[in-house]
């Protein structure tokens, strides 16, 4: 029996503290966390609950609508299973054929276990058929409880697709791949859609390489242009842009996704993709998010994060933590030292624990699954105290998501 006790939170109990994880490292127990997560949003949100009717909200995990959010990204495949190629058509892993998956996975993260409020699904299959088959799946989601989604459009595919190519920007006519993909990914998510989910925000499965742009990065946006002049970072903004114009056109154009525009665009930034410990990491981090942030009229890079939108741009930060080198990773001093550097934008925090290790010379073992042999959770419930003694603080954050399953 396992005890925890929170000033904002009251007290949760779980039983099955015992209780080793599954060969497929899903339990109850190890996501106990996202019960103290959910909580805390629905305090957050409480005076906003009056506008949702009661019998509307009364079977859903969280009483709010929109933001903040509480999720799990949830992709039903194995773990260490490699992903399928970015050029390749995203996988049906939200059909009937994967239901056995889902009827076992979505009760654990919602209402009878883990108190997910959202999940962050990628891929999203946008062909014509998909919404028919992904029926099922959004049935099994409500009955758990969980009632909003975030679905992420294939951007990668057509990144993939320049870097073949060797095009310098996306191709954006009416008929180009790039633009037909996303007018259907925009029509499978309108109203009417999601079979009752509702969509709290909505982004893509492409992040700017750290790795690679930092080392450009000066102590001002002037100073940083070798990042901007960065091949790589042209093709990268051009999609952005070209995506960005058909949620958010100019009048008196139309929006070919009206449904995206109402609801925040969540732009990915994998932090681990680059080692902390480098040179002036965070004041050349700093200039990075607030060059992103400004809009290009204003000597900055971007548009995408006007204020003028309906629901503005949010980041969405991706860290993955060490599994046996938490203390010296410490996650709570990088999430306060970023959300420093955020200064009057948001963003929602996305974690997870590496997975796969190096292995030997032998082909056989070169990749090897992390065994986490513990069975406290603290790693678990170590995130999500970080998140909201830093949130405490600054304020910044939207959400938490689990990238775990």
């Amino acid at each position: 029996r396992f005890q925890l006790s929170s000033r904002k939170m009251g007290r949760w109990r779980a039983d099955d503290a015992h209780r080793q994880p599954t060969a497929g490292g899903h339990s109850c127990w190890r996501l106990l966390p996202l019960l103290l997560l959910s909580a805390c949003c629905a305090v957050a949100q409480e005076a906003d609950n009056e506008s949702a009717p009661a019998a509307e909200r009364s079977s859903c995990v969280a009483a709010h609508r929109g933001l903040p959010v509480s999720g799990i990204r949830y992709v039903p495949h194995l773990v260490g299973e490699p992903y399928p190629h970015p050029q390749t058509k995203p996988w049906g892993y939200y059909t009937d054929a994967y239901a056995g998956m889902h009827r076992r996975d979505l009760p654990m993260m919602g209402r009878e276990g883990a108190a997910a409020d959202t999940l962050l699904l990628r891929p999203w299959p946008a062909e014509e058929s998909s919404a028919s088959q992904r029926a099922g799946f959004f049935a099994e989601m409500q009955s758990a409880g969980i009632c909003r989604v975030i679905p992420t459009f294939h951007a990668a595919k057509h990144y993939a697709d320049m870097l073949y190519h060797g095009f310098g920007r996306p191709k954006t006519d009416p008929s180009s791949p790039l633009a037909v993909d996303f007018s259907r990914f925009g029509a499978t998510v309108k109203e009417g859609s999601l079979n009752g989910v509702e969509m709290a925000a909505w982004t893509i499965d492409l992040s700017l390489d750290l790795r690679e742009l930092l080392k450009h990065v000066g102590t001002s946006c002037e100073s940083s242009r070798k990042v901007a002049e960065d091949k790589g970072f042209q093709m990268y903004m051009a999609t952005l842009a070209a995506i960005w114009s058909w949620v958010h056109p100019r009048a008196p154009s139309a929006s070919v996704a009206p449904t995206l525009a109402a609801v925040p665009f969540l732009l990915p930034l994998d932090v681990s993709r680059v080692s902390f410990l480098e040179p002036k990491f965070y004041d050349k981090l700093n200039i990075l998010l607030r060059c992103m942030s400004l809009d290009v009229s204003e000597g900055g890079w971007s548009t995408i994060f006007s204020d003028s939108v309906p629901a503005p741009t949010r980041w969405l930060l991706s860290f993955s933590q060490p599994l046996y080198q938490r203390e010296a990773y410490n996650f709570k001093q990088h999430l306060q030292n970023i959300s420093n550097a955020l200064t009057s934008k948001r963003a929602i925090v996305m974690v997870g624990t590496q997975a796969l290790k190096r292995g030997g010379e032998n082909p056989i073992n070169s990749v090897n699954l992390q065994e986490d042999v513990g069975f406290t959770g603290e790693r678990y419930l170590r995130a999500v105290v970080d998140y909201f003694e830093v949130q405490d603080i600054s304020g910044a954050f939207d959400g938490f998501i689990y990238d775990e399953w």
